[in-house]
């Protein structure tokens, strides 16, 4: 296990030992009090493992395809229930 400190304006990248990648802003992970068991990051299967840990600097063009992405869902949604 690793522990690290993180900021509210980086990502967190965790990949798996099979190759699955979860990118995840710092900013959205829960925080719980010291008596708590934790945040659950990732679900892992019987064989899999975490086989790195990264922190990512956020970039302004990933927050731009995002809002585009959530723009054309919610247009998209609008075409088909007319």
């Amino acid at each position: 296990m690793k522990a690290t400190n993180a900021e509210a304006e980086e990502d967190l990248m965790i990949i798996t030992g099979s190759g699955v990648i979860i990118r995840m802003a710092v900013s959205d992970i829960s925080t719980t009090g010291r008596v708590t068991q934790g945040v659950r990051l990732i679900r892992l299967g019987d064989d899999e493992h975490v086989a790195t840990v990264a922190l990512v600097e956020q970039s302004q063009e990933d927050d731009e395809e995002n809002s585009e992405e959530n723009v054309e869902t919610i247009e998209s949604d609008q075409e088909q229930s007319e």
